[in-house]
Parts: structure tokens; sequence; C-alpha cells
């Protein structure tokens, strides 16, 4: 018989984001606690979009091994919503809470 993995019950914890400057912010994050991964992670999406504008949702996947990333190309001195989740072969897990974080002053507006 073929089981199939569900996808994970818990988003990555302890997300945090840091200002790099006014164009950039670093995101970093640990795993999805041990027990509600439902399978084996084979990766991250790292959501982010301007609060101004949540419209237009941005999204950077990476490697279960990587537990980082930086986004480039914002906007100056503004609001950024950024989720993380983790992925198994079967989809995507849940969402983790929306972390507020404001690039630098300076870049383009």
């Amino acid at each position: 018989m073929n089981y199939l993995s569900p996808v994970p019950s818990s988003s990555p914890v302890n997300i945090t984001v840091q200002t790099t400057n006014s164009t950039s912010l670093s995101v970093s994050w640990n795993p999805v606690p041990l027990g509600f991964e439902n399978g084996v992670i084979i990766g991250y999406k790292v959501f982010y979009m301007d609060q101004a504008n949540s419209a237009v949702k941005l999204q950077k996947n990476v490697s279960s091994s990587t537990l980082s990333v930086e986004l480039n190309g914002l906007l100056g001195y503004t609001n950024y919503c950024i989720q993380v989740l983790a992925i198994t072969r079967i989809g995507d897990g849940p969402l983790g809470d929306c972390i507020v974080a404001k690039t630098a002053e300076g870049g383009i507006r």
C-alpha cells in the first residue's frame, strides 16, 4: 500500500526579520517543531508583501537546508508583512503569523 504523507501541521517557528538596509530585509526561522512535520520537509516558502499594497504578494522558495533568506529589491521605508511555511512532497503547510518589518529610510519609494 502507498501511504501519502500529509502536509506539515505547523509552520516554522521563531521567525525573525531584521532590516538590512533601505531595500532589503533578512528573514530567519527555526524548523517545524518535531512531531508536526508529517513527512519530510523538502523546502520553505517565504511570502512578503508591502502592507500598503497587499494586492501584490511576492514569494521566495528555498531548500529544506536553508533557514534564512535575504529579501532584496524592496521599497525604502516601507512596512512589509513576512510569512513562512514548510513544504512536504504532498504540499504546503500552514502559513506562519505575519511578522511586520520596515525597511530603512532611503532607496526607492
